[in-house]
């Protein structure tokens, strides 16, 4: 995951991951749904672990908690609003990953997903043409018209 976080930063994208502030944050839960909440764009990275717990199979020492948190709140933004946030989740399958460990809510055989064939800038480029493409600036708002105005007549 760091390793892909730094391909991606270096490429310009203000990636947000737990393993950077883990030393700052007290609740997690809060600190997970703000993220969440304030993304322009979430990358889901399929793995086995993360789909077991999006299918709500805890493991037993408690580990991988944090990612309920995460995934409730990606679950709430998709379902509040299909049509918008669908395509604000972006399921990533790193080398030697499967789609199969896509969260079934995200589609993992008939969703769109991006597979990042090395962890290297080249192996990244397709993952971050998505990503700057889909949170691009708008241009300037354009400049509001003024209605055009009929000469008035002067009283002869």
């Amino acid at each position: 995951m760091r390793t892909l976080a730094g391909l991606l930063r270096d490429g310009g994208v203000d990636v947000r991951l737990d393993q950077f502030v883990e030393d700052e944050v007290s609740e997690w839960s809060r600190w997970a749904e703000r993220e969440v909440r304030e993304a322009d764009l979430i990358v889901v990275v399929a793995s086995p672990d993360y789909r077991r717990r999006a299918d709500d199979e805890q493991e037993p020492d408690g580990t991988g908690r944090g990612v309920i948190w995460e995934l409730a709140g990606i679950r709430e933004r998709i379902y509040s609003d299909r049509r918008n946030h669908r395509g604000r989740v972006v399921p990533v399958v790193l080398p030697g990953q499967s789609h199969l460990d896509i969260p079934f809510f995200l589609g993992p055989t008939g969703g769109h997903r991006i597979v990042v064939t090395e962890l290297t800038p080249a192996g990244v480029s397709r993952l971050l043409s998505y990503l700057r493409r889909s949170v691009a600036p708008a241009g300037p708002a354009p400049a509001a018209r003024r209605p055009r105005r009929r000469p008035r007549r002067r009283p002869g």
